[in-house]
């Protein structure tokens, strides 16, 4: 049986920052309260989750401190932060060095999960 063993988010980054067209009002503090213009921002926020399944109780640290493993994740994180057309391959090369480690009951994958942000100014 294969369970979740590992998901950890290895690189994130921000894009598309831009105004949401709403503006909400706050009051200054003081005597005489004063309305306050604040712009509503808004961002799309990305993170690259590292996800391992495999067997109930494995232990995969050994495999995720290797060397070889350890070079190949820095070249997935400049890809992704870059967003740059090597991710499918840096993935696919750290994905087959960890895999050939832990063996053939575990399966490792990326998830890029995007969300909006809203803050105001």
């Amino acid at each position: 049986m294969t369970t979740l063993l590992y998901d950890h988010v290895i690189a994130t980054f921000d894009d598309s920052i831009q105004p949401t067209g709403t503006i909400h009002w706050g009051r200054s503090g003081g005597l005489i309260p004063v309305p306050i213009p604040h712009v509503e921002m808004k961002k799309l926020h990305h993170e690259l989750h590292l996800v391992i399944y495999g067997p109930t109780g494995a232990d995969v640290s050994h495999c995720l401190q290797s060397a070889a493993v350890v070079g190949l994740i820095a070249g997935v994180v400049a890809a992704y932060a870059t967003g740059g057309a090597a991710l499918p391959a840096a993935e696919a090369a750290f994905v087959g060095a960890l895999e050939g480690c832990l063996g053939a009951n575990f399966s490792a994958t990326f998830n890029d999960q995007s969300h909006w942000i809203t803050w105001d100014t």
